[in-house]
């Protein structure tokens, strides 16, 4: 994760405006995408919560 900040820190300093826009543009894309996959795996450990038996079953055959 630190890797990916220098290097968009890098990339932000030596490029033009052209890439700092095209990353102001993907930001909204980026947050639903993440909010998606936030709710997916809160859904996923609220099943694992209630069905146990299930979730152990398919871990431990």
């Amino acid at each position: 994760m630190a890797a990916l900040m220098v290097f968009v820190s890098l990339l932000a300093s030596s490029a033009k405006g052209t890439v700092i826009k095209s990353m102001r543009r993907s930001t909204a894309r980026v947050q639903k995408i993440t909010a998606i996959a936030q709710a997916a795996v809160g859904v996923l450990l609220i099943l694992s919560t209630v069905y146990v038996d299930v979730f152990v079953e398919l871990l431990f055959p």
